[in-house]
């Protein structure tokens, strides 16, 4: 955030003291400066940061509701042979990937048992890009990444990472587990209708099955 201190709120504070209030006392001078600074973070994006609501809780199998629902690796795609092929079909390029960490946008289209249940925000990451901060080091990095490099378009705004929380639902009983990257990485092959059902899906490279306890 030092490239809007520099290039936002330093030329605003000079015209406050030279032009718009030059009669305003220092102290009060500051004062208005930090509020504008503040108005400004929040306006290039900038959210509150919120804390984990669920810090026990890992990622997959890990997830909230253990006395009912259980949540089991199978197999990493990784591993996946000629009969795990043709018994989960996938796509050939995201086994030719292994893990690669390549985006699937359709992934997310045919999940009907698993949702985005909440989002948190974690941090923000503020980027920055002109021609004249590309060209110093450091200040076009303030807080995350200098931007584009030799572009010649301003760009200044905060980007988010979350704590994402997903839903999964078998019949009436559901459950909360960590996710990331709004369900880009999940997928399910099956739709189970009944709470004596197994779900098997996809979650970040890795199969998993999930079913009702006191069903099995």
């Amino acid at each position: 955030m030092l490239g809007i201190i520099l290039l936002i709120v330093l030329p605003f504070y000079i015209l406050l003291s030279k032009w718009i209030a030059p009669k305003m006392s220092t102290i009060k001078r500051l004062g208005v400066a930090f509020l504008f600074f503040i108005f400004v973070i929040f306006l290039c994006g900038y959210k509150i940061p919120w804390f984990d609501k669920y810090p026990e809780i890992k990622y997959l199998p890990d997830h909230t509701n253990k006395k009912e629902i259980k949540i089991e690796l199978v197999k990493s795609l990784e591993d996946f042979n000629q009969s795990d092929s043709l018994k989960f079909p996938i796509s050939k390029d995201i086994l030719e990937c292994r893990g690669c960490g390549i985006q699937n946008v359709n992934f997310p289209i045919n999940l009907k048992n698993i949702s985005l249940y909440k989002k948190r925000i974690k941090n923000n990451e503020f980027i920055l890009s002109n021609p004249f901060v590309n060209g110093l080091k450091g200040v076009g990095s303030s807080g995350g990444s200098g931007g584009s490099g030799g572009s010649d378009n301003w760009d200044f705004h905060f980007i988010q990472n979350t704590f994402n929380y997903n839903k999964l639902k078998i019949g009436n009983k559901e459950t909360i587990f960590k996710g990331t990257n709004n369900l880009e990485y999940y997928y399910q092959f099956n739709y189970p209708k009944y709470e004596s059902d197994t779900l098997y899906f996809i979650g970040h490279y890795n199969l998993f099955k999930a079913y009702i306890i006191n069903n099995k």
